[in-house]
């Protein structure tokens, strides 16, 4: 109960109340509360109904009624009461929306939203919506119906994935009363992350947790939400002389890439001359010189050259061991090619050499 003025009453919720609020003729602000089965929701009245006039001139805006027996009741009303805009009268206030009595020549008028079985006369076709929503005691009351708004019984909240792999649930159709709001849980798919949350509804989201709820509704909307793929790198060296390319990899020079999530990489490593390709480390598929690797999170791969290919086929193999048998029974060799089987850097090719190739040969 209000008996003054500058009192602000703003953003409440107020239930199975007899009477929500009352304004004993206080100039009182009541905006954007809802009252629900209130017996009556926002009640006007004065301390003593047999003298007493209500002269004050209350701020009443962007409330909602509904389910009250009376939505707004206002007895002994000698000013005029403003409405303003955007108050909302819905869901079976059963005996009246708004209700005047014991007139002493005031008025109401504002902007006027109603819906559903509010009780009363019955208007004109262009301003009612099914059953009227005022009661008149008296016929100097004056109430002003412009402009009219139509709400439907709910709106429908449609929810959807718009790009990318990933589910917003519930994934049917909403229905939504006027104001409600609706939420949503979004899960990425595996390889996935929420990107953003698009659509005509509005809304909050808390990416802490993937879950948005919506503004309140006031008209058929939509939620959709977009999924982008997850990004990781790929990083590739090497040991020895040679060169390794790829997908976006020319190494050296770009030994590193940022693939998408399940994207396939095949490498492939090349010896520089006098160097063979000998073997792959953190290789997810290897298979002689060339290297698959699934992207699924950031890798490091390394391809390992070694001296002595003196063939230059690219790699270190039974050529090569034949050139230095040669070189070891007298049979001429070039200086290249004994500097290329110079595998341990001694200046000299000999056994030592022959054993590591024959070793590499027999997979020792």
């Amino acid at each position: 109960t209000v008996e003054s003025g500058d009192v602000i009453i703003r953003n409440s919720i107020f239930s199975d109340n007899s009477t929500a609020v009352e304004l004993l003729n206080a100039a009182a602000t009541v905006e954007n509360n809802r009252f629900i089965r209130n017996n009556v929701g926002l009640s006007l009245d004065v301390k003593d109904p047999s003298t007493d006039t209500f002269s004050a001139s209350p701020v009443i805006k962007s409330n909602i009624f509904e389910a009250n027996p009376y939505g707004l009741k206002i007895n002994r009303l000698a000013a005029k009461v403003s409405l303003n805009t955007g108050n909302t009268f819905i869901g079976d206030n059963k005996l009246t929306g708004i209700k005047v009595e014991n007139n002493a020549g005031g008025s109401v008028d504002g902007t006027y939203i109603y819906w559903g079985d509010n009780s009363g006369p019955t208007l004109p076709e262009d301003q009612k919506n099914g059953t009227g929503g005022v009661k008149l005691e008296d016929t100097e009351h004056v109430v002003t119906y412009e402009p009219w708004a139509t709400l439907a019984d709910s709106f429908t909240v449609t929810p959807s994935v718009g790009s990318g792999q990933g589910s917003i649930s519930p994934s049917a159709d909403q229905k939504a009363g006027y104001g409600e709001q609706i939420q949503f849980s979004l899960a990425p798919a595996n390889g996935y992350h929420l990107k953003s949350v698009a659509g005509t509804c509005g809304g909050t989201l808390d990416a802490g947790s993937n879950t948005f709820t919506t503004d309140g509704v006031t008209s058929d909307c939509t939620v959709v939400a977009n999924f982008g793929k997850d990004t990781y790198i790929l990083d590739v060296s090497y040991l020895g002389r040679g060169k390794i390319t790829g997908d976006g990899i020319d190494c050296p020079g770009d030994c590193t890439e940022e693939y998408n999530y399940g994207t396939a990489v095949v490498l492939l490593a090349r010896g520089n001359t006098g160097y063979g390709f000998n073997n792959w480390t953190n290789c997810d598929n290897p298979s002689g010189n060339n290297c698959t690797i699934t992207i699924d999170k950031d890798k490091i791969c390394t391809a390992v050259f070694t001296k002595g290919d003196a063939s230059g086929d690219g790699k270190v193999d039974l050529a090569d061991a034949i050139i230095i048998l040669k070189l070891l029974a007298g049979m001429p060799v070039t200086a290249q090619e004994i500097n290329y089987l110079d595998i341990n850097n001694d200046k000299k090719a000999g056994l030592p050499e022959a054993l590591i190739i024959l070793e590499k040969i027999s997979g020792r």
